[in-house]
């Protein structure tokens, strides 16, 4: 197409990403462990969350890799099947790699579900105060062993979504 002078255009694009998982399927490729990841970014970056996720359920025995392109999910603001691939993943016993535990504690974030986020003990500060546990977020914050800026915005920021304007004041 190119060769001949044509544009692509957001309704070609769409046709040339399945034709690329075709021809990955063609050649028997569609479950090795390096197109698959590419397949489900490839996917995600495009908001095709559906094939995206259509490619992660076929994978047989997926490793971290897999799981963390999966993560596509996560940064596509779908909270719910964000969770969903992560309970996958727990089910599967497949260690989660450090940015899929962020994903999925904005996801947790996001849907205000406290009980599932309480299991990681980083970056919990937001979720915490987001979801109504001042208590939690407080004891996190008191955790952090070195204060910059950023943490001492959150506290405030913690304090003041709670209607505790004199603590955060007092920060």
């Amino acid at each position: 197409m190119l060769c001949s002078g044509q544009v692509l255009d957001n309704y070609t694009f769409p046709s040339l990403i399945n034709a690329v998982h075709c021809l990955a399927m063609k050649y028997g490729l569609e479950t090795d462990m390096y197109v698959c990841p590419a397949h489900i970014n490839m996917y995600s970056e495009s908001k095709e969350i559906g094939w995206a996720r259509c490619v992660f359920v076929s994978v047989v025995e997926p490793c971290v890799v897999t799981c963390n392109a999966d993560y596509g999910l996560l940064r596509s603001c779908k909270p719910n099947e964000a969770l969903s691939s992560f309970r996958e993943l727990q089910v599967k016993r497949i260690k989660p790699a450090d940015v899929t535990v962020l994903g999925v504690i904005s996801s947790c974030a996001l849907l205000g579900a406290l009980k599932l986020g309480k299991w990681s003990n980083t970056d919990l500060l937001d979720m915490y105060a987001k979801c109504g546990s001042l208590e939690d977020a407080v004891s996190v914050s008191k955790d952090v062993s070195f204060k910059d800026t950023q943490s001492m915005v959150d506290d405030d920021h913690a304090y003041t979504i709670h209607g505790c304007g004199n603590e955060a004041i007092s920060l």
